[in-house]
C-alpha cells in the first residue's frame, strides 16, 4: 500500500514512523516511572530509619541516654545508611531513565554522619556530640524530603507526557486506519 499509494502511501509511511516513535517514547516513560517508584520506595525506607534514629537522638540529647542510646541511635543510622546506598543506586538508574526521555536527574544524597563522629558520639557521649549527630540527622531528613518532592514533580511531568502520548497514539492509529481504508477502497 505504501509503495503504490502515492500521497496516501507517503502519509501512511509517515504515520508508521510516528507510531513507532510514540510507542518507543511511551515505553521509555514507563521505564522511567518504574525507576522513579523504586527510588521513592528506597527514600521512604531511608526516611523511616532516619525517623527512628531521630527519636533515639532526641532521647540521647534530652534524657541523657548515655552509651546505650547512642549505640541504638547509630544502629538506626547504619540502617539508614544501608537504605541510602539502595536509594543512591535507584536514583542512578532513574537518572539514566530520565536521560532517555530528555528530563533532568533524580539527584543524589549522602547520609552525612562520619564514622569519626559516630565513634566520638558513642564513646565520649556528651551534649555536643549528641547535638552534632542530631543536626546531621535533621539535615539528611531535609535532603530526603527535598529529593522526594523533586521526584513527585518528575512523576507528574512523566504522567502528563504519558497522557499526551496516549492521546497522540490514538490520533495516529485513527488516521492510519482511515488512510488504510482509503487506500484499500482505491483498489
Amino acid at each position: 500500500l505504501i509503495a503504490t499509494g502515492g500521497a496516501l502511501g507517503d502519509e501512511l509511511s509517515s504515520l508508521q514512523l510516528r507510531l513507532r516513535k510514540v510507542t518507543r517514547d511511551r515505553k521509555e516513560i514507563s521505564q522511567a516511572l518504574a525507576a522513579l517508584t523504586a527510588a521513592t520506595d528506597a527514600l521512604l525506607r531511608v526516611r523511616e530509619m532516619l525517623g527512628k534514629a531521630g527519636s533515639w537522638s532526641a532521647a540521647d540529647v534530652w534524657l541523657d541516654g548515655g552509651v546505650i542510646a547512642s549505640y541504638i541511635k547509630h544502629d538506626r543510622l547504619d540502617g539508614a545508611a544501608d537504605h541510602m546506598v539502595q536509594a543512591h543506586h535507584a536514583l542512578l538508574r532513574l537518572r539514566s531513565e530520565l536521560a532517555d526521555v530528555a528530563m533532568g536527574d533524580g539527584g543524589a544524597l549522602s547520609l552525612g554522619v562520619s564514622p569519626t563522629l559516630r565513634q566520638f558520639d558513642i564513646w565520649f557521649d556528651n551534649i555536643i556530640s549528641d547535638w552534632m549527630v542530631r543536626n546531621r540527622i535533621r539535615m539528611t531528613e531535609e535532603a530526603v524530603r527535598n529529593t522526594m518532592n523533586r521526584l513527585a514533580t518528575i512523576r507528574r511531568e512523566l504522567q502528563d507526557r504519558d497522557v499526551a502520548l496516549t492521546r497522540e497514539l490514538g490520533q495516529i492509529e485513527g488516521r492510519r486506519s482511515l488512510v488504510i481504508e482509503m487506500l484499500a477502497a482505491r483498489d
